[in-house]
């Protein structure tokens, strides 16, 4: 008796595709009996804080290019040479360099949503949660810096009181700061976790982005020119005697508006977060929050470019649960 040869490929994937429908039917069965995560919504929340910039110097040439219409910056006032400040004759000299830029100090306010996004439970661990909201940033200066250039002629007038005669000495001054500022208004998206969220007192923190425009961009160019006058009577060649000091100050100022700009920033979010009460039930769900979130921040600047800083931002808020 001859036996029919059978071909094993074709028996090999028929029951290999057996195996796997059974296995993806029962894996969906099972999956069927697990109740689908779905976002809840968990709280609303509002705060109020500081937001501390570290706000760095720019060149006058640079500046130039955000505020080419600028009178007050034309001129080389930016040349002086810092090593070489002695250009006059004997007894005069001439001084200048750059002021260095000042750190900023804004308000900043926030408002929003918290979801929930996954049942999964760790010990004593609750999350991720999704944070979401609007941030506001008060009138902060990304940029501001300034130059200054002081020219000194000793003795370079000569004049008589009576019999005594008075030398003058003259002192030429001008300083020239500038600015850039502006306000902010961003989406932002944070991803929370929560250690003891069920507790009176609870930790959190969590990595978070935003994303939206600065508004209201104001460039601001004071140009100040001192004179000053110091008379000293010579009673000796080698004793002078102050007599008499004038000061006059001339002061403009140049102010320039501009459109909105991108701004961006990515940082990280860490608090406290206090249950008011654990009785009455407005009171339980009621909680006092404190948070403190360093932050990188990029910021278009209209013939600036970009520029990018990193700040604190620290505020404290409420939020109210929904659950």
């Amino acid at each position: 008796m001859k036996f029919l040869k059978i071909n094993r490929t074709p028996v090999t994937f028929i029951t290999t595709c057996l195996l796997f429908v059974s296995i993806t039917v029962f894996s969906q069965n099972d999956s069927a009996q697990k109740p689908k995560t779905k976002a809840e919504l968990l709280d609303l929340y509002i705060s109020v804080g500081q937001s501390h910039f570290p706000v760095f110097s720019i060149t006058q040439k640079d500046f130039k290019k955000i505020t080419p219409d600028s009178k007050l910056m034309s001129g080389d006032l930016m040349e002086v040479d810092n090593n070489n400040y002695h250009k006059y004759p004997y007894n005069d000299s001439s001084s200048g360099g750059n002021y260095p830029s000042v750190p900023a100090i804004g308000m900043c306010a926030q408002a929003g949503i918290t979801l929930k996004l996954s049942d999964q439970e760790m010990k004593n661990v609750d999350g991720p949660w999704l944070k979401l909201g609007v941030n506001y940033f008060s009138q902060f200066y990304l940029l501001n810096s300034g130059v200054y250039k002081t020219d000194t002629r000793h003795y370079d007038t000569m004049y008589f009181s009576g019999a005594t005669p008075v030398e003058r000495d003259s002192v030429n001054s001008r300083k020239l700061t500038y600015k850039y500022g502006c306000k902010s208004i961003n989406l932002e998206a944070t991803l929370l976790y929560k250690f003891n969220d069920k507790g009176i007192f609870s930790i959190f923190g969590g990595p978070g982005i935003m994303l939206g425009a600065n508004y209201n961009g104001t460039a601001e160019i004071t140009s100040t020119q001192y004179r000053s006058a110091t008379d000293y009577l010579a009673l000796s060649p080698t004793q002078n005697v102050f007599y008499n000091g004038t000061v006059i100050e001339d002061s403009k100022t140049e102010k320039f508006k501009f459109g909105p700009n991108v701004s961006f920033g990515v940082f990280i979010v860490c608090g406290i977060d206090l249950r008011l009460g654990n009785t009455v039930a407005v009171v339980k769900r009621t909680h006092l929050f404190v948070e403190g979130k360093p932050m990188f921040r990029g910021n278009g600047v209209k013939g600036g470019g970009f520029q990018q800083s990193v700040l604190f931002v620290a505020d404290a808020g409420l939020r109210y649960e929904l659950r």
